[in-house]
C-alpha cells in the first residue's frame, strides 16, 4: 500500500511538472 502510494506521488508530480512545462512554453 505504502509503495503505490508513493508511486501515485511521483505520478502526480510529473504530471504537474509537465502542465508547468506546457503553461510556460
Amino acid at each position: 500500500m505504502v509503495h503505490n502510494l508513493t508511486r501515485t506521488y511521483i505520478w502526480r508530480n510529473i504530471t504537474y511538472s509537465n502542465l508547468k512545462r506546457l503553461f510556460l512554453s
